[in-house]
């Protein structure tokens, strides 16, 4: 263990950093600071990831002797004697969610309602509701 790293059975806000809060639970601010300090070493895989997901994935996979599929690594190729090549579609909530975060999450539009007749409307859902002492 090095000197200025914590001990193992060290606390969530030992290991961030931070000092373990008294009695009151941390601000928001302090917990996103928390929150980017752990993703940031590891932010270029997970848009990597991310981005992969949005295209599709491949997945290698081999039968094994009981018929079953499983994922393997092409180190494993030689242990399988059938072998395929799976493709997930490409994920739409992934792309919608990359392009949020890249380019501003698109202004709502605001729906306009027309009601006519709208006296009608309001006389027939006041005589729906239920009179009071009833």
């Amino acid at each position: 263990m090095m000197a200025d790293q914590p001990p193992d059975d060290a606390g969530p806000f030992d290991r961030l950093g931070y000092p373990k809060p008294a009695q009151n639970p941390p601000s928001k601010r302090l917990m996103r600071e928390a929150a980017i300090r752990v993703v940031m070493p590891h932010l270029a895989e997970i848009l990597e990831a991310q981005i992969k997901k949005a295209k599709g994935v491949k997945h290698l996979v081999g039968r094994n002797e009981s018929g079953q599929f499983k994922k393997i690594t092409p180190d494993q190729l030689d242990d399988f004697e059938h072998i395929e090549v799976w493709e997930r579609d490409p994920d739409v909530s992934a792309i919608v969610d990359i392009l949020n975060r890249c380019l501003d999450k698109p202004k709502e539009q605001a729906q306009e309602l027309i009601v006519s007749d709208g006296d009608k409307v309001r006389e027939r859902i006041n005589a729906l509701r239920p009179k009071r002492g009833e």
